[in-house]
This record gives C-alpha cells, structure tokens and sequence, in this order.
C-alpha cells in the first residue's frame, strides 16, 4: 500500500551547506561528504537527504511530526465496541491518526519549515516547526511542537523518516536489548546493543506498537551493501526501527497480514505514552501520559566518516 504520510510533491529544491567540500589531494577520498537538503515548499517538507549523491530517504519520506503509534491490546482493541473509553478510541476521535495539514511554511533562507496541523477540531492546532543545520557529515535538527489543550493523552511525540532499502544492521546505546517502554523498562539495560531491523519486530498475533527502544543517545544503522551508515544522537530519546509503519500495524488485525516493507522506518521521540495494562487493569500512570503543551529538542542524523 501507499505510504500516507508523504508521496511525491514537485520537484524540491536543493539547499547546499554553507562551505564547499575541501579538494581531495590526488588518490585521497574527501574527508568532509557532499551533502544536500532537499524540500518540497508546498507542504514544508523534507523530501531528501543525500551524502556524495546517494539518496538516504525513501519516496520522499523524510523527518516528519509523528504522533500517532499503533495501539497495544491496552490501548484499546481494534475489534471490539466502547473503544471511546480507552485510549485507541481518544486517539481517533481527535483525528491523530489523521492530522490535516492546514498551514505550510519554508523560511526565507530554506532552513526552517513550520507545519501546522488540525485533527477533527479545527480550533486545536499542533504546530511543528523544524530549523536545519549542516554540520560535519550530516544534518542537526531542533524541533519544536507546540500541542493544544485539546490533546489530553498523546501517543507519543517525536518524528519519523524511511531510510532507503539495505539500512538493516542496528547498533545503539541505550536501554536493551528487548523493547522498552517508560513503565515497562526495569527488565532492560543501559549498554550498547546489536540486532537487525528484522529481528525489532514482535509477532503478537494481533499486530500493535513493538520495539521501542528507551534512553537512548546514539542509534546506528547500516547498509553493508554500500558501506554506508546512518547515526542518530541527541539528548536522550527513545526510538524504534522497523520494516512496517505505523499505519501497516494499524490497520492489520492479525500477524498473517502483515507484509514487511524493503525500506526501514525510524521513530526518533521526545516522549512517548506508558502501556500501562488496561486490557485487564488500569491504565498507565499519570506520570507516563504525554499532555498538551510546548515539546522542543535536539537531534542529528550523521554520516559517519568510516562508510
């Protein structure tokens, strides 16, 4: 199926960092990559990354506001009635799982894009601004989201991209190595941990949320086939890699359905809701709910010098 949240847009600009990449001496390979920023301005939208002319986004699906995840059996089930009393059922009466983009900016200079977005209340915002920076072998990101009062209980808030087919290899520091979740994370621990994308994915036989990662400060996934690597680092954020989206799980009502994608979809958060146990108990605690408010925090994605 068609990714829903970015398809092809017209044809994006092409914003150069600030500074030429140095001459290569004869024989040597540059010690700086070459790279582009590429954005659609209708929409205000990142549609490419790319490092020495190979592409790093997948069908222009770049780092976009994420807030919605895939319910859990807590959360709601998908087939049963009352789903307006559990959190599932929040969540898509205020529209979360579809947000309309009501408003598209791209600053003067090509380096800061505001988005404002609308669920089933048009008088409840979520505006989600992002500034770009180049720094060495990559790009530095501060996002900011601003959430009306309206959104009591959020699934999470963070941002997403596809990295093209071959970004398998995983490595990351951070809480491991199964899934982990604020109130589910005291089986887990602080260290450095290798899998693959594949192996994220947990066959609950009714697809949910799976293979979030707590308390991380750097991710790395790799491509063997080109020897290339992306890094994520920033102020501790939890994060989930995958070969379905958030919408494949969504919508499955049992594993058979489910058909993993070539391309890798990552969720870098700032803050991302509890499980709590209300399948058969309460729900999370107050103090893993994700509220209204103003959420802003720093993130990179970088090209290691090694590829």
């Amino acid at each position: 199926p068609p990714l829903a949240p970015l398809g092809r847009g017209p044809l994006p600009f092409l914003v150069q960092p600030p500074y030429p990449p140095p001459a290569p001496s004869a024989g040597a390979r540059p010690s700086r990559a070459e790279l582009t920023l590429g954005f659609d301005v209708e929409r205000a939208a990142i549609t490419s990354l790319c490092v020495d002319d190979t592409e790093l986004i997948h069908d222009g699906f770049g780092p976009c506001l994420a807030l919605w995840r895939a319910p859990t059996d807590n959360a709601g089930l998908k087939l049963a009635a009352m789903q307006e009393l559990k959190p599932f059922g929040r969540w898509r009466h205020w529209g979360l799982d579809a947000l309309t983009l009501t408003d598209a900016v791209v600053s003067r200079g090509g380096d800061s894009f505001r988005r404002v977005f609308v669920g089933t209340d048009p008088d409840a915002p979520i505006v989600h601004t992002t500034k770009v920076t180049f720094v060495d072998d990559g790009w530095r990101f501060v996002e900011t989201v601003e959430v009306a009062d309206r959104f009591a209980d959020l699934p999470r808030v963070g941002v997403r991209f596809a990295l093209v087919a071959g970004f398998e290899a995983l490595e990351w520091f951070g809480k491991g190595p199964h899934e982990s979740y604020p109130d589910r994370a005291r089986g887990a621990w602080v260290g450095r941990h290798h899998s693959t994308v594949t192996e994220q994915y947990v066959p609950y036989i009714v697809p949910q949320e799976h293979g979030l990662h707590c308390a991380t400060r750097q991710a790395t996934l790799r491509d063997p086939q080109r020897g290339l690597a992306v890094e994520l680092a920033g102020e501790p954020f939890a994060f989930s890699a995958s070969h379905f989206t958030a919408e494949d799980l969504t919508a499955a009502t049992h594993d058979v359905e489910l058909v993993p994608r070539a391309e890798t979809f990552v969720h870098l958060d700032h803050a991302h809701r509890g499980l709590g146990t209300l399948s058969c108990g309460p729900d999370t605690l107050p103090q893993y709910l994700v509220g209204p408010g103003r959420y802003r925090w720093t993130w990179s994605l970088r090209v290691p010098k090694s590829r």
